[in-house]
């Protein structure tokens, strides 16, 4: 009798073969993938469990018996940028001390708890992502296309049911006022343009044209002006990106970290929301109460300016609570600005960190293989980014698990392997 061949030893970077494997691969992230743009516009807030959910699945693909134990944590990080991560566990353990002179530190060590969950959720997806091959990645890119759909889809019934007060005294629903689509929107925007290179590449042009279509509608009807310049910002960043894809995306890193280390620097310069207001009485309220609050936000920053409030601090500010001549509060709950938020409460150190992660974020679109990845790449970096500037806070769950998910998305979409037709 011959020797018995021996089997071949898989590797822990590859898809492993099993039956929780097969229906992870095959059902459960095509469904993530799908219920991402939907979710945003129906049930935003949700984002923050769907995370967690696809992370903690992930575990029995990653955790193999047959990978070393020594090798169970590494492998949560594979693939994953060195200089990224060492800027995330800097930052990650610098929020968590800032909790020490916190306003509010039992409530900024229970937000360091999430933040950390949802970082982690979003590691081991990343992780399970890296190990996906080509058929998956072709489906996944398929389904992000559903769920685009599906999603553009949702928000015009909403919004048609915004407004048709006569339908919401038959059919009740828990939506109110249109500025509640707003999230949504900001996500599909993010994700419209992975998806309609995606469609490009498979030259699916009507469909591409369908859902750019319905994307724009959305855009021109919602109350987000905060969203439509951003993706004003982001067409502009993708089109000089595709022009010039060595230089502008380490030029804009270079821009962009150091607005993180320099922007209440230049608003104390610039910044006087009276005499603005007096010379652009044209601008709206939102508009005017969003320069209260981030002179309000400067003038906090320049008192603790080294090592900020502490994290969470933002809703306890003294005089946060005061109403300024446009608007309620100085300080509602945050700044309206994640540049200013993350200098507010985590100082010169917590803004650092920003402008490594933020310029290295950029600095690695500029890598993609062709014009067109990296192009794509700045434009959902800056779609993201530029939302971030003067709607959300920082630190809310739902926009966390936002920017995990759309970067998730990106891995799985922006690779040779997901271009055909599935």
């Amino acid at each position: 009798m011959g020797k018995p061949q021996a089997v071949a030893k898989q590797s822990p970077f590859s898809w492993p073969v099993g039956r929780w494997a097969l229906f992870y691969g095959d059902r459960v992230l095509p469904w993530v993938i799908a219920l991402v743009p939907p979710m945003a516009f129906a049930v935003p807030r949700a984002l923050a469990a769907l995370l967690p959910l696809a992370g903690i699945l992930a575990l029995p693909i990653l955790l193999r018996r047959d990978v070393p134990r020594w090798f169970a944590g590494l492998i949560l990080i594979g693939g994953r940028d060195l200089t990224l991560l060492i800027a995330v566990g800097l930052g990650s353990l610098w929020a968590l001390v800032s909790c020490l002179w916190s306003l509010s530190p039992l409530g900024a060590l229970g937000l360091w708890g999430r933040l950390a969950g949802l970082g982690l959720s979003g590691l081991l997806l990343l992780a399970a992502i890296d190990r996906l091959d080509p058929n998956r990645r072709r489906r996944l890119g398929t389904a992000l296309i559903v769920g685009l759909v599906v999603g553009i889809v949702v928000g015009h019934g909403i919004w048609l049911y915004l407004r048709m007060p006569d339908l919401r005294d038959v059919l009740p629903l828990p939506y109110r006022f249109l500025y509640e689509l707003n999230r949504g929107e900001a996500v599909m925007t993010a994700l419209l343009w992975p998806a309609a290179y995606l469609l490009w590449r498979r030259g699916q042009w009507g469909l591409m044209a369908l859902i750019l279509a319905g994307a724009f509608h959305l855009l021109v009807r919602l109350d987000s002006a905060t969203v439509r310049l951003s993706a004003l910002a982001a067409l502009g960043a993708l089109m000089a990106a595709a022009a010039l894809p060595r230089i502008v995306p380490s030029l804009l890193a270079g821009i962009a970290a150091t607005a993180a280390l320099l922007l209440p620097w230049i608003f104390a310069q610039v910044l006087d929301a009276g005499q603005i207001i007096q010379q652009f009485p044209q601008l709206v309220p939102s508009a005017q109460h969003r320069l209260y609050i981030w002179q309000f936000a400067v003038e906090r920053i320049g008192e603790h300016p080294w090592l900020g409030w502490g994290l969470d601090a933002s809703r306890a500010v003294p005089g946060g609570t005061l109403r300024p001549p446009v608007g309620f509060d100085y300080m509602p709950l945050h700044p309206h600005n994640s540049l200013l938020q993350v200098r507010l409460e985590l100082g010169l150190v917590g803004a650092a960190v920003s402008a490594v992660l933020i310029g290295r974020g950029l600095v690695l679109a500029g890598r993609q293989p062709d014009r067109a990845r990296v192009a794509i790449h700045v434009a959902m970096l800056g779609t993201y980014l530029m939302v971030g500037l003067s709607g959300y806070g920082v630190w809310q769950s739902w926009w966390i698990a936002a920017g995990w998910l759309i970067w998730a998305v990106g891995q799985t979409v922006l690779t040779p392997e997901s271009d055909g037709k599935s």
